[in-house]
């Protein structure tokens, strides 16, 4: 009794599949942009949402969160350029500050 061999369609089929994920792979790790700016910006979200977190569920006395975004936005302004915290006066600031400041503090808390 003889074993049946492979035909070439399935011996091609497979060596085929794994060059081209393998080529896949290699063109993804080479040529893609990896964006380090933007990961940059949610690491450093990810620290401002796991700290307002922990001061929200573990601190000792009731804070208020909204208090401590305004402070903190007045503090990283203040170290980028003293000059612009007159920004926070201006109508345009008030309209950010309600549409995506607040948002990301009620993000930060949850």
């Amino acid at each position: 009794m003889s074993t049946p061999k492979n035909t070439t369609s399935q011996i091609r089929l497979p060596l085929l599949l794994a060059l081209a994920i393998s080529a896949g792979i290699w063109i993804g790790a080479t040529f893609a942009d990896p964006q380090g700016s933007q990961n940059d910006l949610r690491a450093a979200l990810y620290k401002m949402q796991e700290i307002m977190t922990y001061i929200n569920r573990d601190y000792v006395d009731s804070v208020d969160t909204n208090e401590l975004v305004e402070f903190g936005i007045t503090k990283m302004l203040e170290k980028l350029d003293p000059s612009n915290l007159e920004i926070r006066s201006s109508r345009w600031m008030e309209k950010m500050w309600q549409e995506l400041v607040l948002p990301i503090g009620m993000f930060l808390i949850t």
